[in-house]
């Protein structure tokens, strides 16, 4: 009884239809205590990756769920929520929350008075909310793999979701970064009004990622992306999917690899892809163009002001059709059944890249006021490798 005492553990009731095992504060045990609690397994032990101020734990819950439920979260201070160990947990039948800040923080009140935590086993849900949450709380939560995610922040608060797999995944913020690393789902979104979306390891899915920041993705692979951002600039390492549709408003547009049918759309930034390997079509009103085509079904290319260039393997076959204030074609560059027109400073060319005609896949490409230049390029100098 005595050692029961000490953990000052609260069994409660089923609440909704859900077992809270424990919630408890800062425990301060006796000095006989420590060799008794090596026994017990840790409640949690959340604390994200990376360097930074050491915090201390508030506030901690331990739940009963079910291995295939969901969570909701909507706080105003920033969120975590990672997968549950299947080594500690094989049954995957727990969940976790704990409240943290920083370590030393003074305050009048609890900083986790006004938030609930709770759990519907008839709906298989979990909710965690709070209105009233101080926005230096950050507030961690452990959840069984398969869990679909339903998470919401006000203000600056930020959220980070890593290693799930689930049916679907949806984020919304006002002002804060979410940060998704190494995601498996059926549907991902994240909406935000002007906090930037960052993408880590490679997400799976399909993808609608929508905000007024910037956004940077390392690999998505699904079968549909939209990415949107209407101020910031966009920017992805690789991209495999059967549809991709990818713009910005007035910011910049660096793709790395990217695969199947891609539309690319900019009003006053540039455009700049590593790679393209499928049907291409982009288009910008004030910005350059700077495309690889390392294969390729059918290409169109647009920039009113700016200029294009454009880079193709020399052994290449395809159709031809650029025209700009000036088209140069690298001497490397074999074109046959030339066409080339000149007209009130417009230069239009037709033509046939390593082929004398029939059907090849066709490239357009059009610079209203500025240069076109055709050259080749190695799929090794596309990598952009530096020698060390």
């Amino acid at each position: 009884m005595f050692f029961s005492a000490w953990l000052r553990r609260r069994w409660c009731r089923r609440a909704c239809g859900a077992a809270l095992i424990e919630a408890a504060g800062p425990l301060r045990p006796p000095h006989w205590a420590a060799a008794v609690a090596m026994t017990l397994r840790p409640v949690s032990t959340t604390r994200p990756a990376g360097s930074g101020p050491k915090r201390a734990a508030l506030k901690r819950w331990t739940l009963l769920v079910d291995p295939f439920g969901s969570l909701k979260v909507r706080l105003p201070c920033d969120v975590s929520v990672k997968a549950l160990d299947p080594h500690g947990y094989p049954s995957a039948d727990r969940a976790f929350v704990a409240v943290t800040c920083a370590a030393g923080r003074s305050t009048s009140r609890s900083p986790d008075d006004g938030l609930t935590v709770e759990y519907d086993e008839t709906l298989k849900r979990m909710v965690v909310g709070s209105d009233t949450l101080p926005g230096d709380v950050r507030v961690d939560v452990v959840v069984p793999l398969k869990f679909d995610l339903d998470i919401g922040t006000s203000h600056k608060g930020c959220v980070k979701i890593k290693n799930m797999e689930c049916d679907n995944c949806q984020v919304d913020t006002e002002n804060g970064t979410t940060i998704l690393n190494s995601l498996k789902a059926n549907t991902v979104k994240v909406h935000s009004r002007g906090g930037k979306v960052i993408c880590l390891g490679t997400i799976y899915g399909n993808v609608d990622i929508q905000t007024s920041n910037n956004v940077e993705i390392n690999k998505l692979q699904g079968s549909t992306m939209n990415i949107l951002t209407t101020d910031g600039a966009l920017k992805t390492k690789y991209i495999y999917a059967e549809s991709s549709h990818l713009s910005s408003s007035i910011g910049n547009i660096e793709l790395g690899s990217i695969h199947g049918n891609v539309t690319v759309q900019t009003n006053a930034g540039t455009i700049k892809i590593g790679s393209s390997d499928g049907c291409l079509k982009a288009s910008t009103q004030q910005g350059d163009l700077d495309v690889y085509i390392s294969q390729l079904e059918a290409v169109d290319l647009f920039s009113q002001d700016g200029s294009i260039a454009l880079k193709v393997p020399i052994s290449l076959k395809a159709e031809l059709k650029l025209s700009g204030a000036k088209v140069e074609v690298s001497p490397e560059i074999h074109l046959q059944n030339i066409q080339s027109n000149t007209d009130q400073g417009h230069q239009t060319i037709h033509a046939f890249l390593n082929s004398e005609g029939g059907s090849n896949p066709l490239i357009k490409a059009h610079a209203g006021r500025g240069m076109l230049n055709l050259k080749s390029q190695t799929w090794i100098d596309s990598l952009n490798l530096k020698l060390v």
